[in-house]
């Protein structure tokens, strides 16, 4: 609990608007005490330069880093690096970090007397340097990035739940066509020989087709309204599937809690679509809401719950799904 407060601490930090200032503040006293060491470790054993030229000289060389810093922020990293210029940012960002550190070097050696050959570990030092420069530079954009990063996110989210709650809208307004013509033609084929299974069959599908321009209209509906939604939606494909399937439905438990409209046929559709022998749905409402789909004669461990859980997730709801080679269990807490 105590690490999710710092971490959340620390994402407002580096996000929030209202703590630029510190940002900036907190940046700046990062690169002074850099700055510092570095003009002590060049200038600290130089004749003839005093301590408060070097706290100067280190001053100086802080106040440059904030501006090649700032020029970073502000030119290359918004310009460049966000719009996917990179090979133009990585060389505009390195021959700044270079002409920096060549600077530096050119006022250490002509002006502050330090005495520098011209060698391979003089080379060494100035790529070293640079290196050093060029992380603390750049580490000036990782919030910018940061901030750009979950934008992104958030809009990508933004999208993906649109799209999820378009394809939930969809399926609780949409219609089978085919399931409405094969009803439909299994009814005008059997009204003379069977006029009462007949009007069954069209009383069944009349309450699904009530259910789907109605109730799912409504934010809840009762459990077992839902119940009996999936019964005449399983009693109607049971009659038309091009394949053959037997099923059951049991609930114990109180059923006259509400539900999210149409929140279980799309898991029982994705077990349909893998053509059980046997389908058995049962209902458990203790503490929670228990569904348990056993498929005979299939294995459902291949089956994609993604969308399922995305449109749980959409619904706020806590839940557990469990998938086995026979069964797939969800539980609503």
């Amino acid at each position: 609990m105590i690490g999710s407060e710092y971490k959340n601490i620390l994402f407002d930090f580096l996000t929030q608007s209202r703590f630029k200032v510190w940002r900036h503040l907190v940046f700046v006293s990062a690169l002074i005490p850099i700055a510092l060491s570095q003009a002590f470790f060049v200038l600290g054993s130089a004749e003839g330069i005093t301590v408060r030229t070097i706290y100067l000289y280190g001053l100086g060389v802080a106040a440059a880093m904030v501006v090649f810093s700032y020029f970073n922020i502000f030119f290359l990293t918004p310009r460049l690096l966000i719009k996917g210029r990179y090979v133009d940012y990585v060389l505009l960002f390195f021959l700044s970090v270079y002409g920096f550190v060549t600077m530096k070097y050119f006022v250490e050696s002509h002006i502050m007397g330090v005495e520098r050959a011209v060698t391979g570990i003089a080379l060494l030092d100035w790529l070293s340097n640079s290196s050093l420069y060029g992380i603390c530079i750049a580490s000036s954009s990782v919030t910018l990035l940061f901030r750009e990063w979950i934008k992104d996110s958030r809009q990508i989210d933004s999208l993906e739940n649109s799209q999820l709650k378009n394809d939930i809208e969809e399926f609780k307004n949409r219609i089978n066509p085919q399931l409405l013509y094969s009803t439909l033609s299994s009814a005008s084929v059997k009204a003379k020989s069977s006029p009462q299974q007949t009007s069954e069959i069209l009383f069944k599908f009349s309450e699904l087709l009530r259910y789907q321009l109605y109730d799912c209209a409504r934010e809840r509906v009762l459990l077992e309204s839902e119940i009996k939604f999936i019964e005449n939606n399983l009693t109607l494909r049971q009659e038309n599937s091009l394949f053959r399937f037997g099923y059951s439905i049991s609930a114990e438990g109180d059923t006259s809690l509400f539900v999210a409209p149409a929140v279980f046929m799309p898991l029982i559709d994705i077990v349909l679509n893998q053509k059980p022998s046997h389908l058995s749905i049962a209902f458990k409402v203790d503490a929670r809401l228990r569904l348990v789909c056993m498929a005979s004669g299939t294995n459902l461990r291949d089956c994609n719950l993604l969308k399922i859980k995305q449109r749980l997730q959409l619904l706020n709801r806590e839940f557990e799904l469990v998938k086995t080679d026979e069964s797939i269990t969800l539980v609503l807490c």
